[in-house]
Order: structure tokens, then sequence, then C-alpha cells
């Protein structure tokens, strides 16, 4: 699956190094996430050109820079949480307009998108279905409820860990697997994913020598 893609033409994510043959690449926390994990990255042919004869320049293929992550230790395991994720006012207006099965079907697809990209078992991202209003921005956005449950073994990620890792996620969604999701891709990036406060609440709720390219970098993890 893939972890991260990155174009050369992305600023916020790729730069070239005052050196003129270094190319950095920003690594979000969610990327390398599984720890003992198996990952490679590729990157596009043309990715980077040469300043001096203007040719595009070999990249690397598929599973040639591979690399396996250390073993991280044992973290302490934590309580399921309920929490909220924010959809964009396109992702609102689209929500608003479904029926009451085609929201169910919205957030059963959701919750499967959100399991991939973390990646944990689909059981432990519930949802209680409810949605409401934010009233906290204009236009109009809706907040969905979005789960964690406790992980069962050691070897699962914790509460913590999944909490992390899916609001990076959603807070790098145009270079993550979250832009690409039918209902993902409505997630507001600049939300990310709340854990929810018992001190908080909502009043309305709903009705119904190089220079780079426009190319990619890409980062997969290894499944076996």
């Amino acid at each position: 699956m893939m972890r991260q893609f990155t174009s050369g033409s992305n600023n916020e994510y790729v730069k070239l190094h005052e050196d003129g043959i270094t190319v950095k690449v920003t690594i979000i926390k969610s990327t390398f996430n599984r720890p003992g994990g198996r990952y490679y990255v590729s990157v596009d042919d043309n990715f980077v050109k040469s300043r001096k004869y203007q040719e595009p320049l070999r990249g690397v293929r598929k599973r040639v820079w591979s690399f396996t992550t250390q073993i991280a230790e044992e973290e302490k395991s934590s309580d399921s949480i309920t929490g909220r994720v924010r959809l964009t006012p396109e992702g609102s207006a689209y929500f608003e307009s479904l029926n009451h099965v085609e929201r169910e079907l919205f957030y059963t697809e959701l919750r499967q998108e959100l399991a991939n990209a973390i990646p944990v078992k689909l059981e432990r991202i519930t949802t209680n279905g409810n949605a409401e209003t934010d009233i906290s921005v204009s236009p109009k956005q809706i907040l969905l409820s979005i789960n964690i449950v406790k992980a069962e073994t050691k070897q699962e990620k914790t509460v913590a860990s999944v909490i992390g890792d899916l609001d990076t996620l959603i807070r790098n969604k145009p270079i993550t697997v979250i832009a690409s999701g039918n209902s993902s891709r409505y997630l507001n990036q600049e939300y990310g994913y709340k854990p929810f406060r018992k001190d908080s609440f909502f009043l309305k709720l709903l009705d119904k020598n190089l220079f780079l390219k426009r190319l990619s970098i890409n980062i997969f993890e290894l499944v076996t």
C-alpha cells in the first residue's frame, strides 16, 4: 500500500538543497508507522532534470530502494476514545444531499478507507452515526463521529498511536491516500482528527544542478 506520494513541484514537502545535487523530501510521521515493517521508495523518471544538459534523469524502480524499520519499545495500552473529523464545505454539501441509507453507506466507506490508511483492523474504527454542524466556521461544515477502539493485543497499534497517525494523514491529505478515497477525500485537512473533549459541545444538530519536475516520489509498505 502506498504510504506517501509527493510531486517534485510541491515546495512544502520537496526542496532542492543549496548544493544543487541533493533533494530533501519531508516524510510525515504516519508514513513509517509500522515497527518492523518493510518499505520501499520509488522515484519517477524525470523527477529531476540536469540543469547543465537539460536532460531528464532516471528514477528509482519499485523495490530497489527498500528497508525495514526498527522494532519500537512497547507502548502503554490506552482505552477506546470518541472523536470527530470535519468535512470540507464541498463535502458537507454533498453529505447533506444524501438520504438516510446513503449516509450510512458514506460512513461505512469512510471507516474502511480510514482503517486501510492507518492501517488497523476495520472493527477498531467505529461511529455512532452522529453528524453535527460546526458553528465555529463559515461556510457550513459538518462534524462526523469517528471513534477508535482500544487494541486487543500488544501487537496492535495503541489508541494514542492511531490518533496520531489519523490526524497526520488527514492534515497531510494531498500526499496521502486520504485524498483518493471516495469518502475520505471530503475530510477537512485543517481540522484533522480531534478526540472528543467532555467539556465541549455543539448546539446545532444537522437536519436531514537539478531542478524539480511535476512527477512523483512514492513510498510504499511491503505487505507480506
